[in-house]
């Protein structure tokens, strides 16, 4: 197999959705005949089915991280927010460890932190189309008093159990067999 290739996948149809779905597969046929001019019928012949991988590598690079500062109305002061994860890749199941950190200078108080994972999808087929679902979210009733800081892991994880209805969502080929 050509290492160029995509890797397989499926584009998970919607609930009310017709048909097959959208995505790439591989298959290797294999047929009896006595020659190959000869017409290969469905009952002469074999398929398999290849999903093709791939994998990431050993080393990985840095975790990532984000930071963002927030000026309010009414505060000279600002809010300052930073997550960020403790590893850079994962797997379909693995637990996502977020660690957040804020610096509250305000005179407001945090009353909630909402984390939620999202697939990007870049489809380009006649265009470049982005789709963005939503996979997976918490929010957590926290409160950080005004003028004071506040750090604490969350963990979150993503599965397909609770994804099944989302439409366009796209899956790895073994996981589109589940």
């Amino acid at each position: 197999m050509a290492t160029n290739l995509p890797c397989s996948v499926t584009l998970q149809p919607g609930p009310d959705d017709l048909g097959k779905a959208c995505g790439v597969d591989f298959e290797v046929k294999g047929f009896c005949a006595e020659n190959l001019e000869e017409k290969i019928h469905k009952r002469n012949s074999v398929r398999l089915v290849i999903r093709k991988v791939q994998f990431a590598p050993v080393n990985t690079g840095p975790a990532p991280k984000s930071e963002t500062t927030r000026q309010f109305m009414m505060s000279d002061k600002p809010l300052h927010l930073e997550a960020s994860l403790d590893k850079e890749i994962y797997y379909h199941g693995d637990p996502i460890t977020v660690n957040i950190n804020i610096n509250n200078t305000t005179t407001k108080i945090v009353k909630k932190i909402k984390i939620s994972v999202e697939q990007i999808t870049d489809v380009v087929l006649y265009s470049l189309d982005k789709y963005t679902k939503n996979v997976c979210t918490e929010e957590i009733i926290e409160t950080v008093a005004a003028n004071s800081t506040f750090s604490k892991s969350y963990t979150v994880t993503p599965s397909l159990s609770s994804n099944r209805e989302k439409r366009g969502l796209a899956l790895d080929g073994k996981l589109k067999h589940e």
